[in-house]
């Protein structure tokens, strides 16, 4: 896993906010910024039976998502239908980080938005994901 460069990791998130309204072509490269800083290195186990049902992941630091969440954070209150969007592509990945992402997400996306939130929370809590 490389050290991060804040910078660089910025950079990468901003241009992430250039295709914010492609929900497409944001998980592309979303994606490729997760493998990035991504750990090659573990290998699971297929005898590790804790993680049989658990979410694949990419093993990025939690800090690749709170700075994501953070900077994406006004996007979602100035854009919540491209937002709700991005977040349904998410949710789909059935990967960790994204996930995360997508509930960090939802929730801040503005008042205005709030039968959305609950019908998605409904529905991911329904559909046992």
């Amino acid at each position: 896993m490389p050290a991060i460069e804040f910078s660089r990791l910025r950079t990468k998130i901003e241009l992430l906010g250039k295709v914010y309204n492609q929900p497409g072509q944001f998980l592309k490269d979303l994606q490729d910024l997760y493998f990035f800083y991504s750990d090659l290195t573990f290998q699971s186990g297929k005898s590790n039976a804790a993680n049989v049902n658990a979410l694949q992941t990419y093993r990025t630091p939690l800090i690749i998502n709170r700075e994501l969440e953070r900077l994406l954070r006004p996007r979602a209150l100035a854009e919540p239908e491209d937002t709700l969007k991005i977040i349904d592509i998410l949710w789909q990945t059935k990967f960790l980080e994204p996930c995360q992402l997508a509930a960090g997400l939802l929730g801040s996306l503005p008042m205005e938005s709030a039968d959305a939130v609950f019908k998605r929370i409904q529905n991911w809590s329904q559909s046992g994901e």
